[in-house]
């Protein structure tokens, strides 16, 4: 902090020197003059004499606060150096959480930008899917080359969201065809799809440091069976309850949301197989939290709590989801088995009502159905 400049601190700045060598293989580096203009610092300094000046100013600024995530010295080569000075030093990844926590109205419509990217994407994903399907059964042929596979849509949603705009995905996609998506990480994306199965995409794109994370399930051939319905429908049904919770008003955690949509799916779970299911079984069903905090990153801000209140101008992913095992101590009827549902939205927390940011993203059994039919879209 200082009160001489107008912004009430000094800002310096350490970088890499310009190096020709360097720059001629690696692309290049700001240095010194460009990254103080650009960054809009008071000061810029090499990286190579960071110590140093940390050390002198450390010196002349007993009883500082320092943050850092880092031990002193690796920065000022003494160890007990905050001993010496009686520095206060406190975790950088703390203070920064909390500013990264609240999205400016700015940040909001980055995401929200990014988050029509994504979910157009997983529109015109679906329309792909359907369609080498739909010109299969239309020319009678049974050639392995008019089936589609994982990597097929991996390439074309990553297709999608780069030609709209993204600058890559955010994250390695889920493309979990049939029991596949029981694996709640699958990355493998290179399985032939069974058009009597459903797949489920984990996919979200990157636009200028913001991310979106968005989840959808579908059924290969373009229409739901009975059974792969009634699961969807229970995901779906509690998905949109949760979802309808996310203000500040309500002053709920991301814990709190996890308990209703485990009593909710519960209750959804106990109508359909018509017998108790307990909180063990549960957990085989439905093992991974109902959501995260998200924004700069997909898992963003990890250090703060899932049992604060969700406050405006928090924006977190919501997504429940079932998961049916092939082989268990607890007994599932054969027509539900391997069936896996999950769907994941991102949501902006307002202080009476949620905004989806992902809503251009298909969810809804008819709107899946119209648009792999090439009724919508």
């Amino acid at each position: 902090k200082n009160s001489d400049f107008q912004k009430g601190y000094r800002m310096c700045i350490f970088v890499q020197n310009r190096n020709k060598s360097t720059e001629l293989w690696d692309g290049p580096r700001a240095g010194l003059d460009a990254a103080k203009w650009h960054w809009g610092a008071d000061e810029s300094c090499s990286i190579k004499d960071l110590q140093n000046n940390l050390k002198n100013y450390l010196m002349k600024s007993p009883q500082a606060t320092i943050f850092t995530d880092l031990p002193i010295s690796k920065f000022a080569d003494i160890d007990n150096l905050p001993t010496i000075l009686n520095l206060i030093v406190e975790k950088l990844e703390n203070k920064i959480a909390s500013l990264r926590l609240v999205k400016s109205d700015a940040e909001s419509k980055v995401l929200r930008h990014v988050g029509k990217i994504s979910g157009r994407a997983f529109a015109e994903t679906m329309k792909f899917s359907s369609k080498i399907l739909r010109e299969k059964k239309m020319n009678g042929s049974t050639n392995q080359l008019n089936t589609i596979t994982e990597h097929q849509i991996h390439a074309t949603i990553e297709y999608s969201m780069k030609m709209n705009g993204a600058n890559g995905l955010a994250y390695v996609p889920v493309i979990a065809g049939g029991e596949n998506g029981l694996i709640i990480h699958y990355v493998l994306n290179s399985q032939v799809l069974d058009d009597k199965k459903m797949v489920l995409v984990d996919a979200g794109a990157h636009y200028h440091g913001y991310v979106s994370d968005i989840t959808r399930t579908w059924p290969i051939s373009g229409k739901f069976t009975k059974p792969q319905k009634e699961i969807y429908e229970i995901v779906l049904n509690a998905q949109r309850e949760l979802i309808k919770k996310c203000t500040a008003k309500n002053n709920i955690s991301l814990n709190e949301l996890m308990i209703y949509s485990q009593d909710h799916m519960r209750s959804g779970l106990e109508k359909l197989f018509k017998r108790s299911v307990s909180n063990e079984e549960m957990r085989v069903l439905y093992p991974h939290h109902v959501g995260h905090y998200m924004g700069l990153d997909v898992h963003d801000t990890e250090c703060i709590s899932n049992s604060i209140g969700l406050k405006k101008g928090f924006v977190v992913t919501i997504e429940p989801g079932l998961y049916i095992p092939l082989e268990s101590k607890f007994d599932y009827p054969e027509e539900y088995k391997g069936i896996a549902v999950r769907i994941e939205d991102d949501v902006l927390i307002g202080e009476s009502y949620p905004t989806v940011l992902t809503a251009e993203a298909p969810k809804e059994i008819d709107d899946i159905e119209a648009v792999m039919s090439g009724l919508l879209g």
